[in-house]
């Protein structure tokens, strides 16, 4: 009878053995399974800055665009400049926008697909003898692909004095 019941309780043993084996094996497959799937899901997804939503005001279009505006109650700003510095070092103009008057933007323009942020020169009067000095605001100005950019000058306070006839300070 001992040997009989002995024989029982050492099958049940190896079922439930069995049968742990059996659940870890599936838990490591379904685990593997999830990862494989995760990883698959993240290969395929895009990447980088194309897969930014736009919010309400920005919309998704098939170019690169900005405009310069300047808030109202600011002064003018003669002689605007846009342009940015490429690997050299060296400061390459984009486009001349003129005077841009407060509480007024520029025409919108088209930005190449390699320019990643932009500058903005200013002429800048200064003092009693009406010294006209160059300016650049310090900050660039961060471009948004496929978008149309507004950069507003009155959110770029701070500016730094550069030499016209230096094409590693102004655009050329």
């Amino acid at each position: 009878m001992f040997g009989i019941l002995k024989s029982f309780i050492m099958k049940r043993r190896l079922l439930t053995i069995a049968t742990t084996k059996y659940r870890t094996i599936r838990k490591n497959i379904l685990y593997l399974a999830t990862l494989a799937l995760l990883g698959l899901a993240v290969a395929c997804s895009k990447e980088g800055e194309d897969n930014i939503q736009p919010t309400d005001d920005e919309q998704i279009q098939d170019y690169t665009s900005f405009v310069i505006e300047l808030e109202k109650y600011r002064t003018p700003l003669p002689n605007v400049v846009s342009g940015y510095f490429d690997q050299k070092g060296y400061c390459l103009k984009m486009y001349e926008h003129g005077t841009l008057l407060a509480g007024y933007a520029t025409g919108e323009r088209i930005i190449a697909a390699n320019v990643d942020s932009i500058y903005i020169f200013s002429d800048y009067l200064m003092g009693i003898e009406d010294t006209l000095l160059a300016i650049r605001y310090k900050s660039p100005f961060v471009v948004k692909k496929y978008r149309k950019n507004i950069f507003n000058v009155s959110e770029n306070p701070l500016a730094i004095y550069v030499n016209k006839q230096d094409s590693l300070q102004y655009p050329h």
